[in-house]
């Protein structure tokens, strides 16, 4: 990453960070009040923390729930600030760069040394190197921290304004759940991309948005599941795009179109491996990649909007479902909200197999 957006990334997450430490001392009713009065709500949960935000501060809710993530670690290693926090990671991998790496910095970034010489702007250069390790570190951490903290990020639309469609469809009715299992409380819409055999045990129904980073690792983490457990679990994935952010019914829309050609879950993990750059334009080059994709047919799709009414339903589905925070799943019925650890869910999946089992055996 140049070392410009770094600078600035880090000066965000200290702008936040000192935002925070003035408000910590205070009850939480007095926060709670003031938040009020400033128009903020809350955005999302970092270990039973709350992040209190603006409908305008939205785009900024990652560098929020990174410098809370840091904050927590600062304090629980006893660490007076972050940047001691990150300067302990640094100091477990930093080494001195090498010539090399030092003038790739150089040539990359240019612009930034005013036509100076190598020679003339290395102290700079030398500095720079050394921000954008401090960035990758900042980055490996806040990555480690969510995956195995208690992060959820709720959707704040309102109560069904996005379900206004531009195609009227019918909602299709639910399936009737399978002999012994206990029904989903958001049941798989009929035709539904799945992972995982239909006579599975379990069903792992998830609601997720492509631009949501914590669906993205959740995506990660359910590939693993069903690899793990390739003939008891059965995921569905179901559209909820959160309203006002950039590229993410853009991208349902997109997902849905491909899943129209069989292609849903190839376009799934495109979306997610690009889920910083989701522009209907962007959307459009990454399906372009995908084997096999009538393109004309793809662009009609999303010219047209003739798919949108599988987003919208499952939408409504999810409203009606109490989903209120992105990824949301629903294990055989169980609700789990947030970008769950591999641990939990493989503690759920477990206790689900265990209470199915006397059902599975009386049967023989």
């Amino acid at each position: 990453m140049p070392p410009l957006r770094n600078a600035l990334r880090w000066t965000l997450l200290a702008t936040i960070l000192s935002l925070a430490a003035c408000t910590a001392g205070l009850p939480a009713s007095v926060r709670e009040d003031l938040a009020a009065r400033e128009g903020r709500s809350v955005a999302a949960t970092v270990n039973g923390h709350p992040i209190l935000l603006a409908e305008s501060e939205l785009g900024l809710l990652d560098a929020y729930v990174a410098a809370e993530l840091l904050r927590q670690e600062a304090e629980r290693r006893d660490l007076p600030s972050v940047t001691d926090l990150v300067d302990a990671e640094l100091g477990r991998t930093l080494r001195s760069p090498t010539l090399r790496e030092l003038r790739d910095q150089f040539r990359d970034h240019r612009a930034l040394y005013a036509g100076r010489s190598f020679k003339a702007a290395r102290k700079d250069v030398e500095r720079d190197w050394l921000a954008a390790r401090r960035g990758e570190a900042r980055d490996a951490l806040v990555a480690r921290l969510a995956e195995r903290g208690d992060v959820v990020v709720y959707d704040r639309r309102p109560a069904h304004a996005a379900a206004q469609t531009a195609v009227a469809q019918p909602a299709p009715a639910p399936p009737v759940p399978a002999a012994g299992g206990p029904r989903e409380d958001a049941p798989p819409r009929l035709g539904a991309p799945t992972l995982g055999p239909g006579s599975a045990p379990i069903t792992l129904v998830v609601f997720g948005d492509y631009t949501c980073r914590f669906c993205k690792r959740a995506a990660e983490t359910v590939s693993r599941l069903v690899r793990v457990w390739p003939a008891d679990l059965r995921v569905v994935y179901r559209y909820y795009p959160r309203d006002g952010v950039t590229g993410a019914v853009e991208a349902a829309h997109a997902s849905a179109c491909a899943e129209e050609q069989d292609l849903f879950w190839p376009m799934h993990d495109h979306l997610y491996a690009h889920s910083g750059d989701l522009a209907i334009e962007d959307v459009r080059a990454l399906a372009r990649k995908l084997r096999g994709l009538d393109r004309k047919r793809f662009d009609d799709c999303l010219d047209t909007r003739r798919m949108a009414w599988r987003v919208e339903t499952d939408i409504e589905a999810g409203a009606a479902a109490g989903v209120r925070a992105l990824p949301t799943f629903f294990l055989n019925g169980r609700i789990i909200e947030g970008a769950a650890s591999p641990a939990r869910f493989r503690d759920e999946i477990e206790a689900a197999l265990e209470t199915l089992a006397p059902l599975s055996d009386s049967r023989r």
